[in-house]
């Protein structure tokens, strides 16, 4: 077993073997990245969880630090820049969304992310409670 943080986990609910719950982006160094937020179909507001759960390391996003964010569909700044140090070199992604009681949500029994590699970016397309229906939130992760 793995420590949290450390590998991909991914949604065993699925009959499919591309599904992930929760993404590891692995990295020599500290890294920089772009990160959009390019579309939502929900009631609920969508957003990104970024961390540092393996290690120890931080985040900086325009001057604010920390281990973990959520950047939400709402204040989520286009093209936002997100510097990772971490000594393991590896940050943990995966979809939240906030329900109507304001309390946020991830990691549901539907949940799930399909991640698309095109050079330098990757491209999500989440889900949180449909089996077959991957636009609930759609964002990018680019390295700088």
């Amino acid at each position: 077993m793995s420590n949290i943080g450390e590998d991909k986990v991914y949604n065993k609910i699925y009959d499919r073997n591309d599904v992930l719950l929760w993404d590891v982006i692995e990295f020599q160094d500290d890294i920089t990245l772009k990160v959009n937020i390019i579309s939502t179909n929900s009631k609920y507001k969508q957003g990104i969880r970024v961390a540092v759960d393996f290690g120890n390391g931080v985040i900086d996003i325009n001057g604010f630090t920390g281990k973990e964010f959520y950047l939400m569909e709402d204040t989520c700044p286009k093209d936002a820049i997100v510097k990772v140090s971490s000594e393991k070199g590896k940050l943990s992604v995966y979809n939240v969304y906030e329900r109507a009681d304001g309390n946020l949500r991830s990691l549901g029994d539907y949940s799930g992310m399909i991640v698309k590699q095109n050079g330098k970016c990757r491209e999500y397309r989440c889900t949180t409670s449909s089996i077959d229906d991957f636009n609930t939130l759609v964002f990018s992760i680019e390295t700088m």
